[in-house]
C-alpha cells in the first residue's frame, strides 16, 4: 500500500484514509482493543493534510506537534475522548507496524510509544487551555457551553449574531482574544520609529478617506429618518472620497437608480467607521464631527489605532454587507479578524493568501453543517475564498497588512535575492495566485501594543539591554538568529565588551544544560575577539573545553590542527541533542552541515560511539534513520552498533 500522498490531492487522501481507518478498526476489533475511530480520523487528517503527507512515517517530533499543538488548536473533544486519544494513537502505531505500513525511516514503535507516554500530561493540559484553541474550536466550544447544537446551522448563525452584537458578554468570555491567542513564545519584533508610524498612519488610504469625509461634514450633514445621508449628499460624497468618477456617464447612469444612500457601500463603510472610531456622531438629526475627528491631522497614530479597532469590531466584511442579506459565513469570518492579525504577527515569514483562505474554509466546514452537495460546497468555498481576500484588502487599505506578490518575495526569481523559491506547494488557488500576506510596520506596532496592554509577553528587540545575562541568553533562545544577534549586540554595548564577556563566561561555567552552554558561546560570538582571553580560560572547564576550542579556531585565534577529535565529537553530540529537542529531525540534519561535507560528517559519525554522553545513542539512532546521505547514515548505524556492543561488554565485566 502506498502510504505517501500529495496533501493537495483530496481524492487520493480520502481514499487512503478510509482504507486505513477500516483496516485499523478491523485489526482493533480482532484484538478487543477499546479504540476511538474519531481520533484515528484526526491523526490521519493531521499527517495527510497538515504535515508531510507520509501517513506511514512517524517520529516523536510528529507526535509532539500533533498532540500538544495541532489537537488543542483544532480538535473539539469530550473528556472521555481526550482520555482515549493517546491509547488509540498507540494502538494505531502498533497496527501500522504489524501490518508492515510503518516506513523504515520511522522511529521504532517502542520509541514512539515511550514518547507518547511522556506527552500525556502536556496533551491533557493543552486540550483544556483556551489560549491554545484556534478560532473555529473557540467558537464551537463557546457554542456548546451555551447549549448550542453545532450541527444546527440556524442555531449557529443566531449565536454568532448575538455574539457580534455583544449580547453574550465580553469577547474575552467566549474567544481567546488577541492577547491570549499565542500558544508559543511570541517572536521578538522590531518597531519602527514613531515618526515613521505617524507618517504611515496619515497616508493609509482608508484614513485619508476618513479625513476627507470628516472635513466634508463641516458643521454637520442632515440625516434621513432611517439614519442615512441624503441621496444627494451620498452622491456628492462619492466624488469627495475618490471612490467613483461621478463625471463618468456610466457612473451617472447607475447613480440615477440609487434611491437611498444606504445603497452606496463605500459611503456606509466610511460612515460606520467614522462613528465607531469616534470621529463623528449623530446630534439632533445631523451627523457632525467630534473633537477627535477634528484632530485627525495632528494625531494620526491615535486615530489610526481607533479605526483599526473599529474595523475589527464591525468586521471587514460586515461593513460591506450592512443592512441586507449576507452569506452565513460573513459574521464568522469577521469574528476572526483579530485572530488573523495575531497569526500574521506570530508568523516568521509572509503567509500565503491561499493558506489563509484554505484555513478559513476548513474552519467554516467544522463550525457549520454544510451537507454533502459537491456543487453547493464548491460554490460556498469559492465565496469564502473571495471574502478572505476582501478582508485582507480592507486591512491593506488601512495600512495594517500588505500583500506581497511572488516577484517581491526573497528567494523568488526577480525578487530581492534572485534565487529559486524552496517550495513544493501545489498549484495556487484563485485566492492569491502565489500572493503572500504580512503585517506592515504599522500593523506590527498595533498588535504588539495590544498584546502588551493585555499582559502578554510580546518582546521587542533591544529591550533586554539592561537585563541580566541569564535572562538575555534564555530569552534569545526563542529568537531568530538575526534578532538574537541584534539583541545581544545592544546588551554588549550597554556594558562594554570586557564586562559582557566576563558575565557570559560566568553564566557558561554554571550552565548544566548543553543548550544553554551553546547559547553562551553564540553570545561570545557577538563580543568577538575581545572575548579571546576569557574563552581561553574556559578551556580549563572540561564540559566547556570543546566549545572553547572550536570558538578559538572559528575566530582565527588557533589553528584547526589544534582541535582534539574527541572535543569535536562531544560538541557534535551536544549540538545535535539540543537541536533535536528544539526542532525537527530535518532541521537537525540541516544543522549538521556546519560540521563539513557529508564525507567529513560520516567520518565524525564513525567515531561518535566513543563520546561519553547520555544522549549519544539517541543522536546516532536518529542520524542512522534520517540522514539523507546513505554513507553518513550507514556510518551512524555502525557507530550505534559499536556503542551498544561496548555497553554490553561493560555490563558483562560488571556482572563478573
Amino acid at each position: 500500500m502506498r502510504m505517501e500522498i500529495d496533501p493537495a490531492d483530496e481524492r487520493a487522501f480520502g481514499k487512503l484514509s478510509r482504507r486505513l481507518q477500516d483496516g485499523f478498526e478491523r485489526w482493533a476489533a480482532a484484538r478487543s482493543l477499546p479504540v476511538d475511530p474519531f481520533v484515528v480520523g484526526l491523526v490521519l487528517d493531521y499527517k495527510g493534510r497538515y504535515a508531510d503527507g507520509h501517513l506511514g512515517c512517524w517520529i516523536p517530533a510528529n507526535l509532539r506537534d500533533m498532540l500538544c499543538e495541532w489537537f488543542p488548536r483544532k480538535a473539539t473533544m469530550e473528556d472521555e475522548t481526550i482520555e482515549q486519544t493517546v491509547p488509540t494513537v498507540a494502538a494505531f502505531i502498533d497496527y501500522l507496524a504489524s501490518s508492515g505500513l510503518l516506513t523504515d525511516v520511522s522511529a521504532p514503535p517502542d520509541e514512539l510509544k515511550a514518547a507518547l507516554k511522556k506527552l500525556v500530561p502536556t496533551f491533557r493540559a493543552n486540550m483544556s487551555d483556551p489560549a491554545r484553541f484556534g478560532p473555529a474550536k473557540s467558537i464551537a466550544t463557546a457554542m456548546m457551553a451555551h447549549g448550542v447544537d453545532i450541527t444546527d446551522s440556524d442555531a449557529v448563525e443566531r449565536f454568532i449574531g448575538d455574539f457580534n452584537a455583544g449580547e453574550l458578554g465580553k469577547p474575552e468570555q467566549l474567544l481567546p482574544v488577541l492577547e491570549s491567542l499565542a500558544s508559543a513564545p511570541l517572536p521578538p519584533v522590531r518597531l519602527a520609529p514613531e515618526e515613521e508610524l505617524r507618517a504611515a498612519a496619515a497616508s493609509a488610504p482608508l484614513v485619508a478617506r476618513l479625513g476627507r469625509f470628516v472635513a466634508w461634514l463641516g458643521e454637520g450633514r442632515r440625516l434621513t429618518q432611517a439614519g442615512n445621508l441624503t441621496v444627494a449628499d451620498g452622491k456628492e460624497l462619492l466624488g469627495v472620497l475618490g471612490v467613483a468618477d461621478v463625471a463618468d456617464a456610466r457612473v451617472q447612469e447607475r447613480l440615477a437608480l440609487v434611491r437611498s444612500a444606504a445603497d452606496l457601500a463605500e459611503i456606509g463603510l466610511v460612515m460606520s467607521l467614522a462613528k465607531r472610531a469616534g470621529l463623528a456622531r449623530v446630534r439632533k438629526g445631523r451627523l457632525v464631527r467630534t473633537r477627535r475627528g477634528r484632530s485627525l491631522a495632528v494625531q494620526p497614530l491615535d486615530v489610526w489605532e481607533r479605526v483599526l479597532e473599529a474595523l475589527a469590531d464591525l468586521g471587514p466584511l460586515g461593513v460591506d454587507w450592512a443592512g441586507g442579506w449576507r452569506p452565513f459565513w460573513v459574521e464568522f469570518l469577521d469574528s476572526g479578524t483579530r485572530d488573523l492579525l495575531v497569526a500574521l504577527y506570530q508568523a516568521d515569514e509572509p503567509v500565503p493568501l491561499d493558506d489563509l483562505a484554505a484555513s478559513a474554509w476548513e474552519d467554516v466546514e467544522r463550525v457549520f453543517d454544510l451537507g454533502e452537495d459537491p456543487r453547493q460546497l464548491e460554490l460556498w468555498r469559492n465565496g469564502v475564498v473571495r471574502d478572505v481576500e476582501r478582508s485582507v484588502r480592507r486591512l491593506e487599505e488601512l495600512g495594517a497588512v500588505q500583500r506581497i506578490a511572488p516577484a517581491e518575495l526573497p528567494g523568488v526569481p526577480g525578487g530581492p535575492y534572485g534565487r529559486a523559491a524552496a517550495s513544493d506547494r501545489g498549484p495556487e488557488t484563485a485566492a492569491g495566485e502565489g500572493t503572500r500576506v504580512a503585517l506592515t510596520p504599522l500593523g506590527t506596532w498595533a498588535v504588539n501594543r495590544r498584546l502588551r496592554e493585555g499582559g502578554t509577553d510580546a518582546p521587542v528587540v533591544g529591550e533586554l539591554a539592561g537585563a541580566g545575562v541569564d535572562t538575555l541568553i534564555r530569552r534569545c533562545a526563542d529568537y531568530d538568529p538575526d534578532a538574537a544577534t541584534e539583541e545581544t549586540r545592544a546588551w554588549v554595548a550597554a556594558r562594554g565588551s570586557p564586562r559582557a564577556a566576563a558575565e557570559i563566561a560566568e553564566f557558561a561555567r554554571g550552565a548544566d544544560d548543553p543548550g544553554d552552554r551553546l547559547l553562551a558561546f553564540k553570545a561570545l560570538d557577538v563580543v568577538g575577539r575581545d572575548a579571546a582571553d576569557v574563552v581561553r580560560s574556559l578551556r580549563d572547564v572540561p564540559r566547556l573545553r570543546p566549545l572553547a576550542a572550536v570558538w578559538l579556531v572559528e575566530h582565527g585565534l588557533e589553528e584547526r590542527s589544534s582541535l582534539d577529535p574527541r572535543d569535536v565529537g562531544t560538541l557534535m553530540v551536544d549540538t545535535a541533542a539540543t537541536a533535536l529537542d528544539a526542532s525537527s529531525p530535518d532541521e537537525l540534519v540541516e544543522m549538521l552541515r556546519q560540521f563539513g561535507p557529508v564525507e567529513e560528517q560520516a567520518a565524525f559519525f564513525g567515531e561518535l560511539w566513543r563520546v561519553d554522553n547520555p544522549r549519544t545513542a539517541e543522536v546516532l539512532g536518529m542520524l542512522g534513520r534520517l540522514h539523507p546521505d546513505k554513507g553518513a547514515a550507514r556510518a551512524a548505524r555502525r557507530a550505534a552498533y559499536k556503542l551498544e556492543s561496548a555497553a554490553r561488554a561493560r555490563r558483562g565485566r560488571q556482572q563478573r
